[in-house]
């Protein structure tokens, strides 16, 4: 009777270990049974340019330069006066091989021309010490400039963790850091790629997109976040979908670019993760359901170009919309940044639901 009651109690444990670790997937913005997908292409790298299905919404792409930051990567836009203020990371080595990210800004003019000098905004404040900040979103809320980015948690070595700071000008045209928050959410040991929005007088942050689209509403003074009601997410064949520019409104709903990535084998045996640009648009009304995805990924020429992206990384971070047109600035391969300018009617006709 001991040894049944003791088998007893070790299978229930091993159930509701399954129960949790399927939870626990459920929940997470990294679900492992979908991120493991392998895609197989009869195919060498640089005789495709995206190895999957793509459509082009896409009128025209050029390259964002800024001087003295050559490497400038992973960019956001925003309206700013009578052009724009693009924001972008830049990586340094220290003297022992550690790499810490900046944020580079500048100004822009109405043709996206470089317009001032350019220089690196410091985040070392009397109560905070921010070294590493990685992949900025710049938004406006209540009239006031904010920037929403991943760092470095040294509390807690090995984590990151999500911070919004606002933006101050200053008078001699640049920016300095105001108030700054760490969001207190600490379900992934590496938190990143929240997408913004506002709604009226509210900031929300979708804080995944798949399994669930999970929103979340941010206390700009005490950094605690309230979770709204998840609604259903969707499955992409090109990678686990992930925030990627700030969503915005356009017509009746919000609309996003966000990011995917899977890991890709070739004929040649090379193995490549790339990463895939798409669209989705959700309701401007609570509980913000998810209403349409486009399920091929953005394709323009050029845009995956094996010579001047080897690793075919395109990531969308940042966005301004005017009329039917959105220009959308991107990473490329980690080391460059891209212009282009979409169609969003296209992009509108291409959307299918939410199964």
């Amino acid at each position: 009777m001991k040894l049944t009651t003791t088998c007893e109690f070790r299978l229930a444990l091993t159930c509701l270990a399954v129960v949790f670790v399927a939870t626990l997937a459920c929940r997470s913005k990294h679900n492992p049974f979908v991120s493991r997908h392998i895609r197989r292409v009869d195919a060498r790298p640089e005789e495709v340019s995206f190895p999957g299905a793509t459509f082009n919404p896409v009128k025209w792409s050029r390259s964002l330069r800024i001087p003295g930051f050559p490497k400038a990567y992973n960019p956001s836009l925003v309206v700013y006066e009578d052009g724009y203020l693009l924001s972008a990371r830049c990586d340094s080595v220290s003297k022992d091989g550690i790499r810490n990210s900046h944020l580079v800004l500048v100004r822009l003019d109405a043709e996206f021309n470089v317009a001032t000098k350019p220089y690196q905004l410091s985040f070392v404040l009397e109560n905070h010490d921010i070294s590493n900040v990685e992949d900025v979103r710049l938004f406006w809320f209540e009239g006031r400039l904010w920037a929403i980015f991943n760092s470095i948690n040294k509390v807690a070595p090995g984590t990151q963790r999500m911070h919004v700071a606002e933006l101050i000008a200053t008078a001699d045209d640049r920016f300095r850091i105001g108030s700054l928050v760490m969001l207190r959410s600490s379900e992934q040991r590496v938190e990143k790629n929240w997408t913004p929005f506002v709604v009226d007088s509210d900031l929300y942050v979708v804080y995944s997109i798949s399994p669930e689209h999970r929103i979340m509403r941010p206390d700009l003074e005490s950094g605690q976040m309230t979770e709204m009601r998840s609604t259903k997410g969707f499955y992409w064949d090109y990678g686990v979908p992930h925030g990627g520019t700030p969503a915005l409104r356009y017509n009746d709903k919000f609309i996003s670019i966000f990011h995917g990535a899977t890991k890709t084998v070739f004929k040649d045996g090379s193995v490549l993760v790339p990463y895939a640009i798409a669209a989705y648009t959700f309701s401007s009304k609570p509980p913000f359901a998810i209403e349409g995805y486009t399920p091929n990924a953005v394709d323009a020429p050029g845009m995956y170009d094996f010579s001047r992206n080897p690793r075919k990384i395109v990531f969308a971070s940042g966005m301004v919309i005017r009329g039917d047109t959105a220009f959308v600035v991107s990473g490329i391969n980690d080391d460059a940044m891209l212009l282009s300018s979409v169609d969003l009617k296209l992009v509108e006709k291409a959307l299918v639901p939410v199964d």
